[in-house]
Parts: structure tokens; C-alpha cells; sequence
């Protein structure tokens, strides 16, 4: 057996720590930890230097022009797109270069329209004011006018107001009368300024069968037979104005100068002198006595008169007219220009003519688009401005009923009692109404103008939009009296008769434009 282990010794010293034996194999890799907290950004470095430019591409080509946007602007009938009507706005583009938008042009998804507000009330109109005294300038005719079958030598104003003034005739009665076949001495004769009463006297003086007064007394020419020997006054009246009447006179067809064969023509007188002479007017402005055995040229005379003026009335737009009394009845002496009605509101004007042709609103154009036919003969209304609420004419003043036009067509011919007649009315109405005038074509058949009413030849645009040739020939005027939905009563009057004719025609409609005359309330 073995023997018992004998006690452990005293530990030994620990040696030096040996090299570093090759590292081991690496075990894998453990699991992830958590992300810690993100650190913060850095500075931002800086810019760095720019890149030199590229080089520029080619020019591309040029594309095509654009088209032109166009507005047109229409009168809006009062309707379903306008209560009260107003204006339509058509836009589009101008597809055919030619600066106007056409039907076919118009967008119809941009029409737009402007309407007119309600109409409001009508105020009562104010007290006529007074007719203030007649101006002492504004005569109706003039020295060297072609007038009242002559031409006017003389013009002045009476202590009334009335226009008066002499005519001579347009040719002599005589080259060669003895002044009456009875030579010897009358009282009754004598009168240096009354030639009709002279007149009278010698052809009533006994044994009397002719004389230079009854030459003048028997003539008729332009239609007036009350001619009659001048007086000595009146035919010195007649040689201080011999420039202006002669200076007519060689422009008229078929007239004849006063004097104007030789320095030594003598003209009669009516005024006797003394010891069985007569005044005389000879050639060189010499009036003087001659014996009644010789013989002298006879040239007659007539006095005239019109009505005295009633003053003026000015429209909204600054244009002022002259009027006239013609029986009862105060009516302007123009025809009407303005361009606005009462209220302010402006009248549709420059219409293409379908547009003119189909409105049934107030519109009005000048004849041929000539602004200075306006300053002549005034605008061209068709009837829709004339029956407008809103009032053409100047407050105190309307357009006439067609039965106020028969009252101074009455007025003018007493024959004409029958205010419903159509066509020709009267004799010698239209003479008594036409400007004695050369803007109305020849020959202005029987035109005196003796009511002062100066109508002039204005023409139409007729219902499809075009202007009538009848400028210069015809005026028309309209009346506020309508015959039908589509027809109104009109007057008008020709160069070529004397007559005044009443009409509706059925080619001129209400959308005709014609003149307008406006009468006093």
C-alpha cells in the first residue's frame, strides 16, 4: 500500500508572463445595438465657382402673325335680353384682316349686353313761359333773292314786327309804252312812296285804255297778280340795289338786267310831277321828269310780307332754332338736328343698313354720312326716335299730329277740308312752304315761301337703309300719328309741283328716316 501523501509544500515564485499566443479565431458577430442620437450638422462649405456659359442655340423661325380682337357694338331692341333695351356687344376675331367683325366672326360665347335702366315717370311740364318780343335781324328773305316771282329789292321790319319788302319782276312789260294814253294832269297820282295807289289812279282816270300802269297792274308772273307800277321812291329803292338784284337776275334763265341796254334806258314811275311830267329813272341813277307823250320800259313791282318771327328755341344740345307764326300755330323754321332725346339719353346713330332696317328703336343718321348736310338740312329720324317716351323735341315742343300738319295745310289753302285725303293736297301749298332756294333742284315749282316756313329738300334713308336718291328734289317730314304696327303718316313735298301730298307708303316704313319739324305745345 502506498503510503500517506505527506504535507503540500510552499507554493513557488509565478514565472514571467510568456508572448502573446496568435489571436484566435473571431466568434460571429453579436446583435446590433441601438442607434444612438444623431450629432449635429456640420458648417456648410462654401459655394464653389460658376462653370463657364454655354453657347447660345440657334434662333428658332418665326411663328405667325396673331389675329385682331373686334368689338361690335348693336342697338338692343327692348326684349328678352334687354327689359328697356339698351346695347349688344359682340366680340370675336378678325378672321379676314379687313378691321370689321362680321357675323361669322362674332364668338357668341362672349356676347354680352348693356340694357338701359327703367324709365322712370314722366314730370309734369311747367307753365309756358311769355313769347318774348320779335328780334329786330333774322328776316326771312334778302336783298337779291330770287322770291315771290321776282327778285327782292327791298326788306324791312313794320312798327308789328312783320317782315315786309319789295320784288321786282324778272322781265320788263314794255321796252317802249307811252305812260298812259290820257297826258293830261291827275291829283290823284302823285304819291312819291304808294306806287299801287298810284297805279289805281291812272287806270281810273277817264278815257283811260292803256298805260305803264296797267302793264303792271294786268301781269302775273311766278304766280302773283298783284304787281303794280312803281313810285318814285320805290324805284330809287330799286337802282341803290340794282348790284345785288341784277347780279341774281344773270344767273336766272330767261330773265332780263334792269337797264342794261345802254346808259340811256328810261324806266316809268307812277309818281306824276308837275305840269303833265312823270318821274322817270334813266340808266346812269338819274330820276327825273320826262313828258308823258314819250315813251319809257315798264318794269313791275309787288310788296310782300310774312308773318313776324316768334322768337327761338335751343335743344339740349346747344342747337337753336328760329320759329315761326303761321296762323295759330308756332312751328320751328329748321328741321330738327339734335342728337339726344329730352332726358339726356343719346339716339343710336352711324346703323350699317341691316341693323338700320330691322330695329324697332329710336335711331337717327345724316343724309350720305356728310356732316355738312347736317348743318343744312338737320338729321334723318326714323319713327321710333319720334314716338320715343323719353322726347325728341325741346320741352314745350312735339313732333305734330298728323291732324296738326292738316290744320296748316288748312291754314295755308282753305280748299283742303278733308284731313283723312292721301296723295296731292292743295294748289299751291308746297310753293307756300319751299324755300325759294337753288338746293332744290329746278324748277321748284311755285316755291314762295310766303308762309316762312323754308322747307328744304332733305331726302330719306329709306326702310332698307339706303339713302334716296329724291336728295335735292323731295323732303319729308314725319308726324307722330301712327297708321299701323309698321306704317306712320308723313307730309312731303317735290321740286317739280306746288302741291303738298299725305302719304303712309307701304315701302316706307317706320324704320324710313325722314326730317322732323317740331311744333310749340
Amino acid at each position: 500500500p502506498a503510503g500517506a501523501t505527506g504535507p503540500q509544500g510552499p507554493a513557488g515564485q509565478t514565472g514571467a508572463t510568456g508572448s502573446q499566443g496568435p489571436i484566435g479565431l473571431t466568434g460571429p458577430a453579436g446583435a446590433t445595438g441601438a442607434t444612438g442620437p444623431q450629432g449635429p450638422i456640420g458648417l456648410t462649405g462654401p459655394i464653389g465657382a460658376t462653370g463657364p456659359a454655354g453657347q447660345t442655340g440657334a434662333t428658332g423661325t418665326a411663328g405667325s402673325n396673331g389675329k385682331n380682337a373686334l368689338i361690335r357694338t348693336t342697338p338692343e331692341a327692348a326684349g328678352a335680353n334687354c327689359t328697356n333695351g339698351g346695347v349688344k356687344i359682340e366680340a370675336g376675331l378678325d378672321a379676314d384682316a379687313n378691321g370689321q367683325l362680321s357675323d361669322a366672326e362674332v364668338n357668341a360665347s362672349q356676347t354680352k349686353f348693356l340694357c338701359n335702366g327703367a324709365t322712370g315717370a314722366t314730370g309734369a311740364t311747367g307753365a309756358q313761359g311769355p313769347t318774348g318780343p320779335a328780334g329786330s335781324g333774322g328776316f326771312v328773305h334778302y336783298v337779291g333773292e330770287q322770291f315771290g316771282g321776282g327778285v327782292v329789292f327791298h326788306v324791312y321790319r313794320d312798327a308789328s314786327g312783320t317782315e315786309r319788302g319789295l320784288v321786282v319782276s324778272l322781265t320788263n312789260q314794255s321796252d317802249d309804252a307811252a305812260w298812259s294814253n290820257v297826258v293830261n294832269s291827275l291829283s290823284t297820282a302823285t304819291s312819291v312812296w304808294d306806287g299801287l295807289a298810284n297805279s289805281n289812279a291812272i287806270v281810273a282816270q277817264a278815257g283811260h285804255n292803256n298805260s305803264a300802269a296797267k302793264l303792271c297792274l294786268d301781269y302775273e308772273g311766278g304766280g302773283f297778280s298783284d304787281w303794280y307800277l312803281p313810285s318814285k321812291y320805290e324805284i330809287g329803292l330799286l337802282w341803290g340795289n340794282l348790284f345785288h338784284v341784277n347780279k341774281c337776275i344773270t344767273s336766272i334763265s330767261g330773265a332780263i338786267e334792269i337797264c342794261s341796254f345802254n346808259n340811256y334806258s328810261y324806266y316809268w314811275s307812277s309818281t306824276e310831277g308837275a305840269s303833265g311830267t312823270v318821274w322817270n329813272l334813266n340808266g346812269t341813277g338819274f330820276i327825273g321828269t320826262n313828258g308823258k307823250a314819250g315813251t319809257c320800259q315798264v318794269r313791275a313791282i309787288r310788296a310782300y310780307s310774312v308773318p313776324s318771327n316768334s322768337g327761338s328755341i335751343t335743344d339740349i344740345d346747344g342747337n337753336t332754332y328760329q320759329t315761326i307764326t303761321i296762323g295759330t300755330q308756332v312751328w320751328m323754321k329748321e328741321n330738327l338736328k339734335v342728337s339726344k332725346y329730352r332726358n339726356g339719353d343719346a339716339i343710336p346713330t352711324n346703323l350699317d343698313n341691316t341693323t338700320w332696317s330691322s330695329t324697332t328703336s329710336g335711331a337717327y343718321a345724316i343724309y350720305n354720312n356728310d356732316p355738312a348736310n347736317n348743318t343744312t338740312y338737320g338729321k334723318l329720324y326714323n319713327w321710333y326716335a319720334v314716338a320715343d317716351s323719353r322726347g325728341l323735341c325741346p320741352a314745350g315742343w312735339h313732333v305734330p299730329l298728323d291732324t296738326e300738319w292738316y290744320t296748316l295745310e288748312n291754314y295755308l289753302d282753305p280748299t283742303v277740308n278733308d284731313a283723312n285725303a292721301i296723295g296731292p293736297r292743295g294748289t299751291d301749298i308746297g310753293g307756300k312752304l319751299k324755300a325759294v332756294s337753288s338746293l332744290w333742284s329746278s324748277p321748284n315749282t311755285g316755291a314762295s315761301n310766303s308762309s316762312g316756313f323754308s322747307a328744304l329738300p332733305g331726302g330719306a334713308r329709306v326702310f332698307d337703309g339706303a339713302f334716296y336718291f329724291g336728295f335735292g328734289n323731295y323732303g319729308y317730314w314725319w308726324t307722330s300719328t301712327q297708321f299701323s304696327s309698321t306704317l306712320s303718316w308723313f307730309h312731303y313735298l317735290n321740286s317739280s309741283t306746288a302741291n303738298s301730298n299725305r302719304e303712309n307708303w307701304i315701302n316706307n316704313t317706320k324704320t324710313s328716316g325722314f326730317s322732323v319739324r317740331c311744333l310749340r305745345d
